[in-house]
């Protein structure tokens, strides 16, 4: 079983209008995320190991935020 830790370049940013932004520091990346799905994120990149993210649609949505 893989292991992750959690990143410290991960930097989140709430628009004005609403709209949730995460920003990566290493990788430059820049995304916009979804307010249903923004706190699943925030709960996956804060306990990447927990193994409910492991199933379902939570599988899914890590593997995104792991690989790409």
């Amino acid at each position: 079983m893989e292991r992750y830790k959690v990143s410290r370049y991960n930097k989140f940013f709430d628009d004005e209008d609403g709209t949730h932004l995460m920003f990566n520091g290493v990788s430059g990346a820049f995304v916009t995320i979804n307010s249903e799905k923004y706190p699943h994120v925030r709960e996956i990149l804060a306990s990447p190991n927990n193994p409910i993210w492991d199933t379902g649609e939570y599988k899914d949505l890590k593997d995104k935020l792991v690989y790409g």
